[in-house]
């Protein structure tokens, strides 16, 4: 693993970290209750990176969709595209991508509402992609189906019944 360091310059260097490991993405999404971690970088100082350290808050899924994942996670703004990690005696899985905020049709921000894609709805699509290197494979991540796209309106789901 690789983590930034700065010179007196301000001139970014880079720093092996050899006591990490990498996180893998997780095969299959946690259930409800598991304990997770969410990990970001709220308000840094770019001048400063040699101190930055990411913040890690603990808590558990709350609701599990195969387009959506909410914790009891504190995140706050730098956390967005941050991972939340579920913690094995064997490894480190990444479970989601934190959202930080989301938007309603009307335009209506709701922050930091402990969001996240779950990793089984990207990692198939990311994988091709740096297989192929094609662009093209990641437009499957735009997905217009209206019971997913209801979820991140913030809108409860109606039943077709």
């Amino acid at each position: 693993m690789i983590g930034p360091t700065t010179s007196r310059s301000c001139t970014p260097t880079l720093t092996t970290w050899t006591h990490l490991t990498p996180a893998v993405f997780a095969d299959d999404p946690p259930e409800k209750g598991c304990p997770v971690l969410a990990a970001g970088f709220p308000y840094f100082n770019e001048r400063n990176l040699s101190d930055l350290k990411p913040t890690v808050t603990a808590g558990h899924v709350n609701t599990v969709s195969p387009s959506m994942l909410q914790t009891s996670c504190c995140v706050q703004s730098g956390f967005s595209g941050g991972p939340i990690f579920r913690v094995n005696k064997r490894s480190v899985e990444v479970v989601g991508i934190i959202v930080s905020n989301a938007k309603t049709q009307t335009g209506a921000c709701y922050p930091y509402i402990n969001m996240a894609v779950p990793a089984a709805a990207f990692t198939n699509i990311l994988q091709d992609y740096t297989q192929h290197r094609d662009v093209s494979k990641l437009k499957a991540m735009e997905i217009d189906k209206e019971m997913v796209q209801s979820q991140w309106r913030l809108l409860p789901y109606r039943s077709k019944i």
